[in-house]
């Protein structure tokens, strides 16, 4: 299973393109610096390098040049092997980069399963339309009105309900920023069901962003009754709670006949803390769906739970278990590394040509994560004694292959050359 995302719309608006020459200069990472730090980047972790990496993005965006150049670098890194995190929030930042060069790129990739509904909601602006004088004085005056405004959050209230897209992200970003940011996640609290599906994803980033005490509230609340795209995101996002109604809630939804809803609450079980789904896996693995059995097949891969190896290898020994061929493939990630030797002999007795491919992606699986290659060059070693001769040979080549990834100096020679 591809590595679940978890959607954001927080693409900044025109007024961070308006800043001024000075505001440009305090941002002083290039893009294909940030996306390179960026390309790892997962929801859990702090924000702080996705704010940084979304300013390179507008950094100096203003200037066609440099507009069409992160554009093309935008462009390439969505497509690129980054995180589906990572790639989804980059994919929003077109919203106000994307020119009429980037459009039959966005169109084609409108289909890809990983972030075609957030290219469609790039799509659904005027991505081709240039920036015009007229329409920038406007956002600058909007901005400084907030600034001077005794009451800031009625301004922002009204641009964020109002029918002018590029106003409601700003406004948006202004609170992500700090203004009237406590009394517009209150405001939200209540009123964010009734926004639009684009506004509600950015005002769920938004709060993200600010760490809202509102935003489990509004999760939730987006979870059971957003609007289609804010629902999935607000699904996943539940994972992140790690509280027990909501994971009984979403388990309900794992058998869903709509793939995406399925989708986004097998997501949430994946960041699901391990004393809330432990037991729960654990009893699924062993069910007589086979349907339900390979989603939690797929939650162990993704979170690497060592504990369920037992029930794996239960599942891998089932000649007709038509998840057989998955168990085994899940085995050489969330087994032990400890598990190596029992592995290698697995393999060594495999007489199914089919299914003794596998095992040996297990054994190489699980020889990359050995904490000890010495150790595991000796299991190798022993097995080789008594294994055929083309299973010999495959050691052979298996044991030149860690003995390359073998380090050439101690952590101590390396500190103390």
């Amino acid at each position: 299973m591809n590595r679940y995302f978890i959607v954001s719309l927080l693409a900044l608006s025109i007024g961070v393109l308006c800043r001024s020459e000075t505001d440009v200069e305090d941002v002083p990472m290039k893009l294909e610096t940030a996306l390179q730090a960026f390309a790892d980047y997962e929801y859990s972790q702090p924000k702080k390098i996705l704010h940084d990496t979304r300013l390179a993005a507008y950094r100096g965006a203003n200037d066609e040049k440099i507009r069409l150049e992160n554009e093309s670098l935008l462009l390439e890194f969505i497509q690129s092997e980054a995180s589906l995190d990572a790639r989804r929030e980059a994919c929003m930042w077109l919203a106000n980069l994307a020119t009429e060069k980037g459009l039959s790129t966005l169109k084609r990739l409108a289909n890809d399963g990983g972030i075609g509904d957030v290219v469609e909601i790039v799509l659904s602006h005027t991505l081709a339309r240039p920036f015009d004088t007229e329409s920038s004085h406007a956002l600058k005056n909007f901005v400084s009105s907030v600034k001077e405004s005794q009451q800031k959050s009625d301004i922002l209230i009204r641009a964020i309900q109002g029918d002018d897209e590029r106003l409601a992200r700003l406004a948006f970003e202004l609170v992500a920023n700090g203004t009237a940011t406590y009394e517009l996640s209150a405001w939200l609290e209540n009123n964010i069901l009734q926004l639009p599906s684009p506004r509600q994803l950015i005002a769920l980033n938004t709060l993200q962003i600010v760490a809202a005490p509102e935003a489990a509230t509004i999760i939730e609340r987006l979870a059971r009754q957003g609007k289609r795209l804010a629902r999935l995101e607000a699904l996943r996002l539940l994972g992140t709670l790690g509280r027990q109604k909501d994971f009984d809630y979403l388990a309900n939804l794992l058998s869903s006949s709509d793939s995406e809803v399925a989708n986004a609450a097998t997501a949430a079980m994946i960041v699901m803390p391990e004393d809330v789904i432990r037991d729960y896996l654990i009893q699924n693995l062993q069910s007589n769906d086979a349907a339900v059995q390979i989603k939690m097949i797929d939650i162990v891969v993704e979170r690497g739970a060592a504990y369920a190896t037992d029930y794996l290898w239960v599942i891998a020994e089932e000649a007709n278990n038509p998840n057989q061929e998955s168990a085994i493939k899940a085995l050489g990630t969330a087994a032990p590394p400890k598990a190596f030797g029992r592995v290698l002999e697995k393999f060594l007795k495999m007489r199914d040509i089919p299914q003794k491919k596998d095992w040996q992606g297990v054994v190489w699986d699980l020889a990359r994560r050995q904490p000890d290659y010495d150790e595991a060059l000796l299991e190798i070693g022993e097995a080789k004694a008594v294994a055929t001769e083309p299973d010999s040979l495959l050691l052979t080549t298996l044991a030149e292959k860690l003995r390359s990834l073998k380090p050439t100096q101690s952590l101590d020679e390396v500190r103390d050359p």
